[in-house]
């Protein structure tokens, strides 16, 4: 080893130099820092859309009762109609213009007892 200022040969473990007194800096490789590896990342799995579920049988189920309701309400509100074409329009309609026609004969009869 060699004095940085004069030259001269120093000790291994001296720590002035023998001919001009500089002291003597051990100057010790540093170690060369190891690189830390980064670890990878690791992939985050994309959760799946739930699978949208096939409601056919609610659906079936809905549109049977909704025709199901409407039929028996159309039933309901055109019952008389239904009876005329089940008896026939005659023996429905018959009964009715008979009793307009004992209502008007009344109502003719009860005109001329006033007017008399």
């Amino acid at each position: 080893m060699f004095c940085r200022k004069c030259g001269a040969t120093v000790n291994e473990n001296g720590k002035f130099c023998p001919r001009c007194g500089t002291g003597i800096r051990r100057i010790t490789p540093q170690p060369t820092p190891t690189p830390i590896p980064t670890p990878m990342p690791t992939p985050t799995p994309t959760p799946k859309p739930p699978k949208k579920k096939k409601h056919y049988r609610l659906v079936a189920l809905l549109t049977s009762a909704a025709i199901l309701l409407g039929a028996c309400a159309g039933v309901f509100v055109f019952k008389d109609e239904i009876l005329a074409l089940i008896t026939g329009y005659e023996d429905v309609y018959s009964v009715a213009n008979d009793t307009i026609h004992n209502a008007i004969v009344d109502e003719n009869f009860q005109n001329a007892e006033l007017t008399e």
